[in-house]
Order: C-alpha cells, then sequence, then structure tokens
C-alpha cells in the first residue's frame, strides 16, 4: 500500500495545474515538487481513513486530494513569507501579518497593501483568494476555519522560545494543524468528519515535522532555522555525538506521536495509517537525508 501511494506522488504532478496557470495570469511564478504532491497523497490516505470500508468514489478522492494539497501549498507560501530574513520583522509583526494573512482567506477584500510586496506574500495571498473561492460557503461546521486559526497562532508563536523543550512545543502546535487541515479538507468534500480520522491526522502532521527536524540538520544550521536539533547543538555543541542524540531525540518523540495516531484506528484503517507513515519515512530518512548531507 506504501508503494502505491508513492506511485501516486509521482502521477499528481498536474494536479494543481489550474491554480498554476490561475498564479501565472497574475505574474506569480511557481511550480510543483514532489513535497506538494505528496500533500496531496497524505490528503486522499485522510480520504481513505474516513471512507475505508465504503464504495470508491473517485471524484470525492480526488476533490479531497486537491483541496488538502492546496491548503499545504498555501501554508508554506505563509510560512516563507513572514519568516523571510530580508524584512527583518520582529515576532510582533510576523504574529500581526500571518494572523492577519489568514483572516484574508475570509476577507480577501481586506487583503492587498497591508503587506510587503515580497513574492512570498504574494503567493500567499493569490492562493488564500483561490482557497476563499473553494471553501468559504462549504465549510459549514467551521472546522477548516478553526485549523487555519490554530495554524496562524502556532506559526505566530514559533521561535518565542528557542529552547530544544521550546521547539519541541512548538512542533506540536505546528505539526498539529498540518495534520487536521487534511481531515478539515476531507471534511469538507465528504461531508464526514469523525475523531479517529482526526487523531490520525493530527498525529501524522506532528510525525512528519519531527522527522523534518531529525533529518534536515546542515540546511537548517545554514539557514539558521530555531529546530529541537540546532537548538541542541548551539547548546551542546556541534560534534557527532551530540548530533546523533539530538536526532535520536526526535525519532523517540516521533514514534511515541506515530503510535498515538493509531490508537482509535480499526484494522484496516491501521494499513492505511501505516503505508502513509512508511511513505514519510522514505521521504525523510532517505530522500531529505541524502540532499541535507550535500549541504555545506
Amino acid at each position: 500500500m506504501a508503494v502505491r501511494y508513492g506511485l501516486e506522488i509521482l502521477a499528481y504532478v498536474p494536479l494543481f495545474r489550474a491554480e498554476i496557470v490561475q498564479l501565472a495570469k497574475r505574474g506569480l511564478r511557481t511550480s510543483i515538487s514532489t513535497a506538494d504532491t505528496g500533500s496531496a497523497v497524505f490528503a486522499a490516505a485522510v480520504h481513505d481513513l474516513s471512507t475505508v470500508g465504503e464504495k470508491s468514489d473517485p471524484v470525492s478522492r480526488r476533490d479531497s486530494r486537491r483541496l488538502g494539497g492546496l491548503s499545504m501549498k498555501y501554508m508554506n507560501f505563509a510560512d516563507d513569507a513572514i519568516d523571510d530574513p530580508t524584512l527583518g520583522l520582529s515576532q510582533a509583526e510576523k504574529r500581526e501579518l500571518i494572523i492577519r494573512l489568514v483572516d484574508g482567506i475570509w476577507e480577501p477584500e481586506q487583503i492587498g497593501e497591508l503587506f510587503p510586496p515580497t513574492k512570498y506574500f504574494d503567493m500567499a495571498i493569490a492562493m488564500g483568494q483561490i482557497l476563499h473561492n473553494e471553501v468559504c460557503e462549504r465549510d459549514t461546521h467551521g472546522s477548516y476555519a478553526s485549523t487555519m486559526q490554530e495554524f496562524a497562532d502556532a506559526e505566530a508563536a514559533h521561535g518565542e522560545d528557542i529552547t530544544p523543550e521550546g521547539l519541541l512545543a512548538s512542533v506540536i502546535q505546528l505539526g498539529r494543524p498540518c495534520g487536521t487541515i487534511m481531515s478539515s479538507s476531507v471534511g469538507i468534500v465528504t461531508g464526514k468528519s469523525d475523531n479517529a480520522t482526526i487523531k490520525a491526522a493530527e498525529s501524522l502532521g506532528i510525525y512528519g515535522m519531527l522527522l523534518d527536524h531529525a533529518y534536515e540538520v546542515n540546511a537548517d544550521l545554514r539557514d539558521n532555522s530555531p529546530t529541537i536539533v540546532t537548538a541542541i547543538i548551539k547548546r551542546d555543541g556541534n560534534s557527532r555525538k551530540t548530533r546523533k542524540e539530538a536526532r535520536e531525540l526526535c525519532l523517540d518523540q516521533a514514534s511515541d506521536m506515530r503510535r498515538a495516531g493509531m490508537e482509535q484506528l480499526s484494522p484496516k484503517q491501521k494499513k492505511i495509517y501505516i503505508a502513509i507513515a512508511r511513505l514519510f519515512d522514505s521521504r525523510y530518512k532517505i530522500v531529505v537525508r541524502l540532499r541535507d548531507s550535500f549541504v555545506r
């Protein structure tokens, strides 16, 4: 099953063609990476979790993976926008901008010159307008809006406490909406929501973020990114022993989170969950780790 999801990542590259064209017409150029299509596969897997045992609905599954992928693309743009080092934003300024940016999904007429004129802010604003048309009238239970607000609050708080303990708490706060945005996207499409699927998606979101902290160390050090591992290295020194212990700390936390996500799942759902977790493992433990080894 993990292989099937892996092959889907390659097949989804054309998935967002219409949105790429929309952005290009506004002079905004971007591309779709395997990370973006991986987010779409994550959404598809959450759809599979939510509808296990039911008759297959390819249209519903396609719409779920598309909305989940677009939502994660938006969150990445927003993250890049407020973390742009050339802007020199204070923590208070970042907080104000990210909250206002997410609010703009529901009130796009309020967006415009209120933001710095950078590529990533422009991209996030444009993607927010696409999401406005996709979700505002369909988010009848407010779960999508609530998840996006949780993301904005977590993003605004990220970096306030740069101790290893503070960053671990921040990873959990940020990873949770990265997972639940998938279950919220599926809920918008299918009209279904259950606690087991939400918990599983949430746990996988945190799991993926912990793997990112564990395996993208050289790039994070180069970019001065505050992660659990870089914080430990700055505190204890950049030795091989310190790196190993810091990585093991992240992986221990990741294993706990992975197990927690399966607690309420049925046997069939567990197979889907394990498959997507293995896909995360392949991406971070092989692809990201190899790529990071070439960073200097």
